[in-house]
């Protein structure tokens, strides 16, 4: 984990400003959560955090690197959304290990943070079987957890 701080962050498109100005200091281990109507600004507050956005104005800084120029790639962040996005024609296994296995990490720590994370949600015993033929059968909040593995301990990301 990581601290993250945002000052003075601005965001226009041509002549309109969507972010005017976000301050935020969030400090390591701590949990934030931005609430507000649809098109308030947070997706693209989110979107600027992670490198898919750019900065108009202000400074983004993860811990004490001034990331505003950084590409997505290499600042070592990940999103998950909402709806989730997981491959119905590959395993449970396969799913959480795609991440990994597109970064080129080595098939035995693969198999190792994939064993890790599955274990205590007691998620071993699908680990062959197709995603698509326990869709139907989790509750509907177990896909986005899948998902949620895939992104969160897997990739290692910094900030959640």
């Amino acid at each position: 984990m990581a601290s993250l701080r945002l000052h003075n962050v601005v965001k226009r498109f041509g002549d309109s400003t969507v972010i005017h100005g976000a301050d935020l200091d969030v400090r390591d281990g701590e949990f934030v959560v931005f609430v507000g109507p649809s098109g308030c600004g947070k997706s693209t507050l989110l979107r600027m955090i992670c490198g898919l956005e750019g900065i108009t104005g202000g400074e983004l800084y993860i811990g004490e690197r001034r990331v505003n120029d950084v590409p997505a790639a290499q600042r070592g962040l990940a999103m998950v959304f909402q709806s989730y996005a997981l491959y119905p024609h590959m395993t449970v296994r396969q799913n959480l290990a795609f991440g990994l296995e597109n970064l080129r990490t080595p098939a035995t720590e693969i198999e190792s943070r994939v064993q890790a994370a599955a274990n205590p949600l007691y998620w071993r015993s699908m680990f062959d079987v197709l995603v698509f033929v326990y869709e139907h059968y989790w509750r509907g909040d177990q896909c986005p957890e899948l998902q949620t593995l895939e992104r969160k301990l897997l990739l290692k990301i910094i900030l959640v």
